[in-house]
């Protein structure tokens, strides 16, 4: 079932569905129908350019007063205005309510990626092209950065795209009114899900999924349009350890802490820019006894943070995987130079344009944002 957004009439709010308990479809891939629309569908409109949303005088001093109001969205209609921001949600055509998966209820928010599809370009003199469809947190929904916000989700990647090499591909990123990199952001980079801090140029893994351990079959193999050796597959883990814990379901995870705790980014090939990440002092990451999160290349994953942003140390980040504890992080979150106090949250595809992507589903369901656990779980 398709629901095409517009952002020139109103939507009309429907009456909220009784809550129902659903487990995700058992379909391992997108639906045919979906599938062939999905790989049709092009986008030759060119994007706005890439600015960070503003606040005006208004929107700031309701900012400095609000409370960060409770949240929730369960996607069984269209994003409204009222929880989101539909500015930014463009192409229309990229954002639809499906049943295709569902993790509550009976659908979910597909937010779409093609290959074809028009690149922004944060720089006009930067010759690096980004694919950009994302969904932003209402602006009179912001929180305040410094202030403890939680928020609980559910999210799943499908579609045809390399899981090889080391694209940059944010999938959901938190903000302050900054042009700099996000404070916590969650990545994609050669199909292996990470999570990663900000603390003003200094970036950090804090936690990752192993990722699909049949794509290392691809290793020395040759690429459409590359030479053997010249994309590598590069999991979390190294691929003994992954078919090990295939193969018996058990796993030494200390070599996995001991890397995150001490940044040893030689030890995670597949991310993307690695000349950005570098270990703070001013920054601890304790790693859980078992860190390995969920793929969400083959099922749902339910993510829960607690995050407080802090710049004079006081800054608190805390993750859970699918109930499982992954990372605390504590210590100066975030960056300096920032334009207003408020911080933002906002999921989808971001993502440097790959001549090897064919396409992208990323369904989200069930969001949650407050100001304490028991609001989110």
């Amino acid at each position: 079932m398709y629901f095409q957004l517009s952002l020139c009439i109103g939507i009309i709010i429907g009456v909220t569905l009784a809550a129902t308990t659903s487990s995700c479809a058992n379909a391992s891939n997108v639906a045919g129908e979906d599938r062939d629309s999905l790989e049709q569908e092009t986008v030759s409109d060119l994007f706005w350019n890439e600015t960070e949303p503003e606040l005006n005088e208004e929107e700031r001093k309701l900012m400095a007063d609000a409370d960060c109001p409770v949240t929730r969205d369960r996607f069984e209609m269209a994003p409204h205005e009222d929880t989101w921001n539909l500015k930014y949600m463009k192409p229309e055509s990229r954002f639809k309510i499906r049943d295709t998966y569902a993790r509550d209820g009976s659908h979910s928010l597909a937010i779409l990626l093609h290959k074809n599809d028009a690149p922004i370009n944060k720089n006009p003199d930067d010759k690096k092209k980004i694919h950009k469809h994302e969904l932003r947190i209402a602006n009179h929904r912001r929180c305040n950065f410094g202030d403890e916000t939680w928020y609980s989700f559910s999210f799943r990647i499908d579609g045809e795209y390399p899981r090889n090499g080391s694209t940059r591909w944010v999938i959901g990123q938190w903000k302050e009114e900054t042009d700099r990199s996000p404070f916590l952001a969650q990545r994609y980079d050669n199909g292996v899900f990470h999570i990663t801090i900000q603390s003003n140029d200094k970036r950090m893994l804090i936690a990752c999924a192993a990722g699909n351990p049949n794509a290392l079959t691809a290793l020395g193999k040759d690429t459409p349009g590359n030479t053997a050796g010249k994309r590598k597959t590069n999991p979390c883990l190294d691929i003994g350890k992954q078919r090990a814990m295939k193969d018996s379901g058990t796993l030494d995870y200390q070599p996995l802490v001991q890397a995150i705790r001490e940044q040893q980014i030689e030890q995670f090939p597949f991310v993307a820019d690695p000349e950005t990440f570098r270990s703070s002092k001013e920054v601890i990451i304790d790693p859980s006894e078992t860190p390995l999160m969920p793929d969400p290349g083959s099922q749902w994953v339910d993510m829960r943070y607690r995050i407080r942003g802090g710049r004079d140390g006081s800054g608190i980040i805390e993750v859970w995987a699918n109930e499982v504890p992954i990372v605390k992080v504590t210590g100066k979150i975030g960056n300096d130079i920032f334009n207003g106090p408020s911080q933002y949250f906002k999921v989808g595809h971001y993502r440097d344009v790959d001549a090897e992507f064919e396409h992208s589903a990323l369904y989200f369901d069930r969001f949650k944002r407050g100001t304490s656990r028991n609001q989110v779980d």
